[in-house]
């Protein structure tokens, strides 16, 4: 469990830059939740390997971070645009 929490979290930091795309916006944060509960399971059954689990603890929360970034950036984007496009159009009917 704990090397697959790694796996997972590790995973979770490139697929994080996804978020931003509409249909795959859900991936990255599944990704980041199977990474946490994965290392959490892994740090609490194999205390030998406690060291592999916190690195997926700490990749899948660095991963929820960029998530949320790139959620947050995306939206105020697109609000940006929907803003323009409303002047564009304000401008066009006078």
């Amino acid at each position: 469990m704990a090397i697959a929490g790694m796996v997972v979290g590790i995973c979770s930091i490139p697929f994080a830059f996804w978020a931003c795309y509409g249909p795959t916006t859900w991936m990255p944060i599944l990704l980041v939740i199977a990474g946490i509960v994965l290392s959490a399971i892994g740090m609490m059954k194999e205390p030998e390997r406690k060291g592999l689990a916190l690195a997926g603890l700490v990749c899948s929360i660095v991963g929820l971070i960029v998530t949320i970034i790139v959620i947050i950036a995306s939206c105020a984007c697109a609000a940006r645009y929907v803003d323009a496009a409303g002047l564009l159009l304000q401008a066009a009917g006078n």
